[in-house]
Formats: structure tokens, C-alpha cells, sequence
């Protein structure tokens, strides 16, 4: 019996020897000559992996997991490590941690970490906004710019033709409506557009507007206007006759029975002698204006003034909540108007004309949606799978990047020993918390940026 087992064991030995040999020559080979599939299986089983622990700059969110990248020889991210315990060495809660000290495990795969080496912290942004810029780079956008372009230069004349006289026809109907019941509901806030006037009376015109005209505007008026009315008062005064005057006078005085002769004969002056010397020097006037108003516009403190009172007009919140309460009554509580334009939008030719434009726009509406979501064909796109990673399964939302500066003594150095595309992220080997743990086994985590590239890679899958 025990002979048995004796053979039994020893068989089994060979067979593992003879399998491991047969895996280390030939399985590699099975992949190509330069497999990487294989290198990286042989390594990780032949290979030990590395820990070390992490000391933040500033207290971060950081959960079991998280991953931890670095850029290989063709400069692209590839996973060298993760996140395997946050908070203390005894904790074992795998919920996000606000927390200033992790410990991190590196694969066998990793480069060797060699002093100086440190890791930058990247967050993915929770804004809407940056969810619309991914979704739409610039490139996107040009591209779906165009496609819109192309189709409303195609289609733009005839859709518009037919749309022209509905529209008209709406105008008419909906703009009587609208100015009826603005007028209403102006005249309902009457007694607040008198107060506010009261109130700006007062603390405007009379305090602000009144003393610069008085000091700035008025000197500027007499200057200039003051030739002018001097000549014009000289010509009319030629064409007056004191004779003509002084005896009407004396007649309209006298108790005879016509007494308005002096009224007479002013209106007759007026109208064959001032009016048209008045006429003869209307260019002069117009010119005075002209110049008056420039040099008004022109004076700094004119301008300050009036700035400063349009200013608070226009901020008052007062006025802003009548305004608002005015407009809303007039259209968007506007009983009439609401019913003319549901009338109006199920208006036989408007619908056929809606029907017309979906089917000339589908095409570019479908080719924007597979542009930027995806389609049936080629999967969804690779920026809006990470949104819905990030967003409905709250995935790839923190990962720290392994930066290389061992041997560097500045960014210029870096540059120039490094290829392009493997430069490290962020700060380099002088700063502080990096100089502090170059000895030790303790590697400094500094603040990333957020909107750098994206390491979590989405493939399309073709179906």
C-alpha cells in the first residue's frame, strides 16, 4: 500500500514538472513570439507583488479599489495597481473614505517604484457641465454643425415658405391679444408704476440728475447756443416795426370797438417776419445741437450719472417684480392667448408641415444620436459609456496616475529624457511632501488634474 502511494506521488511530481516546462516554453509561444498575453500571465505567477502605503497632500475620497495607472512605453494608461485599504491598517469598510492614508498594492506587471516616484489623485467632475463638454468636444460639436448646416441649407427655403404666412397669420391674431392685455394689466399696476416714478423723482432726478445738469450741462447749452440766438434775435429785431406795434396798442387800449389789433398784427410778424429768419438760420441751430450733444455724451461726469441711474434703475427689484408680475399676466396667464395658439398649432397645414420637416430632419436627428450615444450596430459610444458608468453605475469615479521623476532634477530635464507622451502628471520632484518620502517606502498622493484624459477604456463591440 504504502509502495502505491509512493508511485502514486511521484507520478504526479513528474507530470507537474513536465507541465510546468511545457507552459513556460511552448504556452507563451501559442500567442506569438512576442506575446504580451503570455509575458504578462508568466509574470504575474512567477512574480511578487508590491504594498506600499500613501500619504495624502490634501484629504481626499478614496474607496477599496480604486485603481491606479501608469503610462507604458507607447505612453498609453494601463491599470499597474489598486486601492487595498483606506483609513487604517484595520479597517475593512468598503465605502468611499474621506481619509488622508491608504495603503495601495501594485501589480507584478508594475515598473520597479524607485525613489522619488509619487502619484497624482484625478477625480472624474460631477457637473452637468462637464457631462456636456465629454459628451460634445469641440470636434463634435463642428461636426454636428455641419451636418445641421448641410440640411437647413437644403431644406431651409421650402419649409420656410410654407411657414412664413402661418406665422404671419399667428402674429396678427396672438399680438392684438398680447397688447390688450398688457394694457390691463398696466393699467392695474398703475398706482406701483406712480410710486416708483415718485421714488425716482426724488432720488434721481432731483438728487443726481438736476445738479449735473445745472453744473456740467446748462455752461455747455449757453456756450454754444448763445451766437445763435444773439444773431437770430438781431434779424428778427431789424424786421420789427415799433411804429406798427406802439399804435395798435394804443387803439386796442381806447374804448372804439375793434381791440385786438395788437394780437393781430403779432400773429402776422410772426408768420411773414420771425418764422422765416427762424427758417433762414435753421442750420445754425442744427448745428449748435450737434455740438451741444457731443460735448454732453462726451463729459465724464454726464456719463457717470447717467450710468449710475440707469444702473440702479434697471436693478431695482422693485421695479424688476412689477415688470415680471406684468409680462406674466399678459402672457403667460393669458386665458385668450393660450387658446389662439393651441388653435393655431393644430391648424391642418402646420401639422403637415411638421410632418414634412421630421422627414427631411430624421436622418440628421438619427446621425447625431449614433454620433455621439451609439447605435444598435456599433454599440454605444466610448464617451457615453463612461457617463453611464460614472453616472448611473457610480464607477471609474476617482484613479490616481504613477509618476516617474526619480532621476529628475527639473521639468526642462524631464522633457528631454523622457519620450514624448510619458512625461509625468502634474508637480514634479521638489515638492515637499515628495522630497519627504524620496527614502522611505511611503509614496506622497498630490492633487491631479480632473479633466485629463480618460484612462478607462470603452471599447465599441461590433454586433
Amino acid at each position: 500500500m504504502i509502495t502505491r502511494q509512493i508511485r502514486i506521488i511521484a507520478g504526479a511530481l513528474v507530470w507537474l514538472v513536465i507541465l510546468g516546462w511545457v507552459g513556460i516554453k511552448y504556452v507563451p509561444g501559442w500567442f506569438g513570439d512576442e506575446s504580451v498575453a503570455g509575458q504578462s500571465l508568466t509574470e504575474y505567477m512567477v512574480a511578487s507583488q508590491e504594498i506600499r502605503e500613501l500619504d495624502f497632500e490634501y484629504t481626499s475620497n478614496v474607496r477599496i479599489g480604486d485603481p491606479i495607472f501608469a503610462r507604458n512605453i507607447d505612453g498609453e494608461l494601463v491599470q499597474v495597481g489598486a486601492i487595498r485599504q483606506v483609513d487604517s491598517a484595520e479597517s475593512q469598510d468598503y465605502d468611499v473614505c474621506y481619509c488622508d492614508w491608504a495603503s495601495v498594492v501594485f501589480f507584478s506587471s508594475a515598473p520597479d517604484l524607485q525613489p522619488g516616484d509619487y502619484l497624482t489623485f484625478h477625480q472624474t467632475p460631477t457637473s452637468m457641465d462637464w457631462v456636456a463638454r465629454f459628451l460634445f468636444p469641440p470636434e463634435t460639436q463642428s461636426e454636428i454643425i455641419g451636418m445641421v448646416t448641410e440640411v437647413y441649407t437644403d431644406h431651409s427655403e421650402a419649409v420656410l415658405s410654407e411657414l412664413k404666412p402661418i406665422l404671419q397669420d399667428a402674429w396678427q391674431e396672438t399680438s392684438v391679444i398680447i397688447r390688450d392685455e398688457l394694457l390691463k394689466s398696466l393699467s392695474r399696476h398703475r398706482s406701483e408704476f406712480e410710486a416708483l416714478g415718485e421714488r425716482y423723482r426724488t432720488e434721481i432726478v432731483d438728487k443726481e440728475l438736476l445738479p449735473v445738469i445745472g453744473d456740467e450741462v446748462w455752461p455747455i447749452v449757453r456756450e454754444e447756443g448763445r451766437p445763435v440766438l444773439e444773431q437770430v434775435g438781431q434779424q428778427i429785431w431789424q424786421e420789427a416795426s415799433v411804429f406798427r406795434f406802439g399804435w395798435r396798442a394804443l387803439y386796442d387800449a381806447s374804448r372804439l370797438p375793434q381791440n385786438d389789433l395788437t394780437s393781430t398784427e403779432f400773429t402776422r410778424f410772426v408768420e411773414d417776419e420771425a418764422v422765416p429768419v427762424l427758417t433762414k438760420n435753421l442750420p445754425a441751430f442744427l448745428e449748435a445741437q450737434q455740438s451741444i450733444m457731443k460735448q454732453v455724451i462726451a463729459n465724464p461726469e454726464v456719463q457717470a450719472v447717467v450710468a449710475n441711474s440707469l444702473e440702479k434703475i434697471s436693478k431695482d427689484p422693485e421695479l424688476q417684480r412689477i415688470i415680471l408680475q406684468v409680462l406674466k399676466e399678459s402672457i403667460l396667464e393669458n386665458e385668450a392667448l393660450q387658446s389662439t395658439m393651441l388653435d393655431v398649432w393644430n391648424r391642418p397645414d402646420l401639422q403637415y408641415l411638421k410632418q414634412l420637416t421630421d422627414a427631411k430632419l430624421e436622418p440628421t436627428v438619427v446621425a447625431i444620436g449614433e454620433k455621439v450615444f451609439g447605435s444598435p450596430y456599433t454599440g454605444v459610444t466610448p464617451e457615453f459609456a463612461r457617463i453611464l458608468r460614472n453616472k448611473i453605475l457610480l464607477k471609474d469615479e476617482r484613479w490616481f496616475i504613477l509618476n516617474r521623476v526619480a532621476n529628475w532634477e527639473s521639468p526642462e530635464q524631464a522633457k528631454q529624457d523622457v519620450p514624448p507622451g510619458q512625461q509625468p502628471e502634474g508637480l514634479f520632484a521638489d515638492h515637499p511632501l515628495v522630497v519627504k518620502h524620496k527614502d522611505d517606502k511611503v509614496l506622497a498622493v498630490l492633487p491631479g488634474e480632473s479633466n485629463m484624459e480618460n484612462p478607462f477604456y470603452y471599447p465599441a463591440r461590433q454586433r
